[in-house]
């Protein structure tokens, strides 16, 4: 609330909303190209008492421009469906079918808020997440919110890793080691790649995110019966403990740190201006929207090739391919 765009350091503390509208209005092309820099430290942000006369009016629609904005939206929510949040909804459909759909459907608006405010405060400040916190509470809780997310991508990165080296193992066969030293040379390509040029960084990843789009396919190759489907979805033994777990688990994979960093320092390095933001809005609603549907086709996929009841125990990525390998064809399309 009350978040405006950038003005220059020899700003005073506090802004008319006149000088406010003049600063952020673009009066011509060539205004579009300059550089917005990140708000002083020292600038005291107004609570305006009419946002829309601060706020200069989004661009008109323009699918070109909509094409290059593509990336920092897509790249996270894709990126949000990784190999344990997949283990966790194929475990969904074994063990209660269709009971965690509706969950699933819930979870898209839950996505797309927590996203859309980093779209927000990254096109208005022109700073991460880090920054902000640094600017209001101070190094000492900035370094204290960076190292706890720090360590918790560190432990992500670990089970990421697990995942790896469990499919290549369990499915194709492959010495455990291998997969993770390989995962580990392209974490580091994907450094010095993105250090080089950050958009052939973005097309790679929304190209191998898009992947998991293959998963809806699998669902309707498992030929749910659509009368079951619509049953199965009220299921939902809210007193049954295992089922309030996995719901957790669900919940959990949805929204997590490192999404809200990147989304947020990804279009800060961009230098995306406030007026583009209907189309990375438009773009985080779209990669909201694929994010679940993956989820919610893994769920329907197992829960109608491998239902096996609260009792059946984990599910692992052998059981996956061994459940959806009949309707694809064989183990080797499933692989």
């Amino acid at each position: 609330q009350g978040l405006i765009a950038s003005a220059p350091e020899t700003t005073p503390s506090i802004m008319s909303a006149c000088e406010l509208t003049s600063a952020l209005h673009v009066n011509s092309p060539a205004d579009e190209v300059a550089e917005e820099a990140p708000l002083p430290r020292s600038f005291e942000l107004p609570d305006p008492a009419n946002p829309g006369d601060v706020h200069p009016d989004p661009e008109p629609w323009n699918w070109s421009e909509f094409l290059k904005m593509l990336g920092p939206g897509l790249m996270t929510c894709l990126a949000d469906t990784d190999g344990p949040c997949l283990q966790t909804a194929a475990s969904s459909g074994v063990q209660y079918k269709y009971g965690l759909v509706v969950v699933q459907i819930c979870l898209i608006p839950v996505l797309y808020a927590a996203q859309e405010l980093t779209v927000r405060l990254s096109l208005v400040t022109k700073d991460g997440i880090t920054g902000l916190i640094r600017r209001r509470f101070g190094k000492f809780w900035a370094w204290f919110a960076c190292t706890l997310h720090v360590l918790m991508c560190i432990q992500q990165q670990m089970g990421e890793f697990g995942c790896i080296s469990q499919f290549a193992t369990e499915v194709w066969g492959v010495q455990k080691w291998w997969p993770p030293l390989l995962y580990f040379v392209m974490l580091f390509l994907t450094i010095v790649l993105g250090h080089w040029y950050f958009r052939v960084l973005e097309i790679l990843g929304m190209c191998a995110g898009s992947c998991q789009l293959l998963l809806i396919y699998v669902m309707l190759a498992t030929r749910p019966v659509f009368s079951e489907f619509l049953s199965g979805l009220w299921e939902m033994p809210f007193s049954d403990m295992n089922y309030n777990v996995l719901m957790s688990g669900n919940i959990g994979a949805v929204i997590m740190p490192w999404m809200l960093y990147y989304q947020q320092s990804a279009l800060v390095q961009k230098k995306v201006r406030v007026s583009k933001i209907a189309y990375c809005r438009a773009e985080t609603k779209i990669g909201a929207c694929l994010a679940q549907v993956v989820m919610l086709s893994i769920v329907v996929a197992m829960g109608t090739a491998a239902y096996a009841g609260p009792s059946a125990p984990a599910t692992g990525f052998a059981d996956i391919v061994e459940a959806v390998g009949p309707s694809l064809g064989g183990d080797l399309a499933s692989k």
